[in-house]
């Protein structure tokens, strides 16, 4: 065994050990490192990915998720269908990337498939039917407890 004396700064002495033949065989076999690559890779993978918006945060205040907004009341689910598809077609920058929940009578305690968006918060909600009024259309807020309306 050999003793070296240490790197400047560096306490005390280091020994160095004879690696076995078959190590010394494997490491002779090994392509030189791409340092700049390497670099590279970390700097990659040291950045930080930052979601590309991030969701409105509802204020301490506001209620919690569980809003809906009612689009509208039909007599059957086709026709509930149908009136989701016009509608989403005359507000596309509003409707285009949501789907409607259909309540059917037996889970809303009446005769009437209803049309909804949601769950969402409350602040969202009011947003949403706000906008929706603003553009022509017909709706309004379910609050959380008050889903069989």
């Amino acid at each position: 065994m050999t003793t070296l004396d240490a790197a400047p700064g560096v306490a005390g002495n280091v020994d160095l050990v004879s690696a076995p033949a078959n190590v010394i065989a494997i490491a002779a076999g090994l392509h030189p490192l791409d340092v700049d690559l390497i670099d590279q890779q970390r700097t990659i993978s040291t950045k930080l990915i930052e979601p590309e918006s991030e969701p409105e945060a509802e204020t301490a205040t506001a209620q919690p998720i569980g809003h809906w907004v009612q689009l509208g009341a039909l007599s059957k689910e086709t026709t509930a269908k149908r009136f989701w598809s016009d509608l989403k077609m005359r507000h596309k920058s509003l409707l285009q990337d949501r789907e409607p929940r259909y309540f059917g009578p037996a889970e809303v305690g009446g005769r009437l498939v209803h049309v909804r968006l949601g769950p969402m918060g409350g602040q969202a909600a009011d947003r949403l039917c706000s906008s929706l009024k603003a553009e022509g259309a017909d709706c309004f807020c379910i609050r959380p407890g008050d889903e069989h309306l």
